[in-house]
């Protein structure tokens, strides 16, 4: 604890300019891009196709259940931010995150496929940051965000050949991110654990700072 307080106030040593391991170096702007290693959406799963994998309890509807699998395929999360610090610790963010994800349902005899669904989530949200260790190179951080996803959705059922008009909803979304490491000045690398709807696990990325 004595080593990181002492760590936490610039001394006379440490104030020289960016550049020759001086101190930590104050920007007011942010902008980010990033990917998760697991996406929130895919993570909390897309649509399933109740009409086939649900019936009334009955030996015969067990029976007919079982004659179908789900599939799902997704084109991973990935986020564009800008963010704001107020000061070398708080910091506000704007972000706006993609995600797509494809279902589909199929015959376990012949595999041929009988629906299918596909989703397409943007997702702006604001996240606030707050820093708890600032080095010249490395920053550590926690932040919490909120804010809502547009899914636009289509469904289309490939036996009967029809194909169902694009629909649109909008829910909320969040994300938590107990700790986010970054390296570097100006251009950096960063790394985060969290959950949310952005990502479920780890996100990385890289970023630019500028005044």
């Amino acid at each position: 604890m004595a080593v990181f307080l002492a760590g936490s106030f610039p001394s006379r040593a440490s104030e020289r300019p960016e550049g020759r391991g001086g101190d930590f170096s104050f920007r007011r702007y942010e902008i980010s891009v990033g990917g998760g290693v697991y996406p929130g959406r895919a993570a909390f799963g897309y649509n399933t196709y109740s009409g086939y994998l649900f019936y009334p309890v009955g030996i015969g509807n067990i029976y007919e259940a079982s004659r179908y699998y789900e599939k799902e395929r997704t084109s991973g999360s990935w986020t564009a931010a800008f963010t704001f610090n107020f000061t070398k610790v708080m910091a506000l963010g704007a972000s706006l995150s993609y995600e797509g994800g494809w279902s589909g349902l199929y015959r376990r005899s012949d595999g041929t496929k009988v629906t299918g669904c596909a989703d397409n989530y943007i997702s702006p949200m604001l996240t606030l940051r707050v820093s708890w260790l600032n080095r010249p190179l490395v920053r550590m951080y926690s932040s919490v965000g909120g804010g809502v996803a547009v899914n636009l959705t289509r469904e289309a059922t490939l036996e009967e050949g029809r194909r169902l008009p694009v629909e649109s909803d909008v829910t909320f979304s969040f994300q938590v991110t107990p700790i986010g490491i970054s390296v570097g000045r100006k251009l950096f690398g960063f790394a985060e654990a969290g959950i949310g709807h952005q990502y479920v696990g780890g996100f990385f990325g890289i970023g630019y700072r500028f005044n």
